[in-house]
């Protein structure tokens, strides 16, 4: 038991059965534990409670849990099975949960640089991100040619933006690959993946 609670007098405890509470109870007279500990905050080279190991401190996320909650709620709910000796029990049950939003910050903390997001590629919500710089005719034609080629896994770019809003985006939504398509570059298509430049001729 924490010390916290053996110290705190004059506290409500609950009543073993439901919509049911002691009131005024405090320890040593009306309860006890044989270990009183300041378990609240857990510090490191604390010794485990299971193996007697010193604890180690490190940073963590939880991104799933699993309850096990045995035949408490089957019971309850008078929830029976006929086993192959036709015996009627309660069946075991447990709870599994998944955090998708803290599953998604675990891979982004994992995979970022000082620019932004560095989506690994399974994950990636588009494969590649689409630039095209300029407006002429070979530019447009050839900007199209990949879009179609590629599909839906490109994110092309179209706003009304400078060029240099559109890299710095680039950068903050991680995708994979980036696709450049310029007259200016002997109209060559430029491939960025990660830090690494490709260059394929058009």
């Amino acid at each position: 038991m924490d010390d916290s609670v053996a110290n705190t007098p004059n506290i409500v405890l609950g009543g073993n059965e439901s919509g049911h509470s002691y009131i005024n109870a405090n320890f040593g007279i009306d309860f006890g534990c044989e270990n009183v500990h300041d378990i609240t905050e857990v510090k490191a080279h604390d010794l485990c409670f299971q193996c007697g190991s010193p604890l180690q401190e490190i940073r963590c996320l939880e991104v799933g849990n699993i309850f096990k909650l045995d035949d408490y709620y089957t019971k309850r709910m008078n929830l029976t099975f006929q086993d192959e000796d036709g015996i009627k029990r309660h069946p075991y049950m447990g709870s599994y949960g998944i955090g998708m939003g803290r599953l998604i910050q675990a891979v982004v903390d994992k995979n970022r640089d000082e620019k932004g997001i560095v989506w690994p590629w399974f994950l990636a919500p588009f494969k590649v991100y689409l630039i095209s710089i300029g407006k002429s005719k070979i530019v447009n034609d050839l900007t199209q040619e990949v879009r179609d080629l590629l599909g839906k896994v490109v994110l092309f770019d179209d706003r009304d933006e400078s060029v240099g809003v559109k890299f710095r985006d680039a950068e903050l939504l991680g995708i994979p690959l980036r696709i450049v398509v310029s007259k200016d570059i002997l109209k060559m298509v430029k491939l960025n993946f990660a830090q690494e430049k490709i260059v394929i001729s058009g």
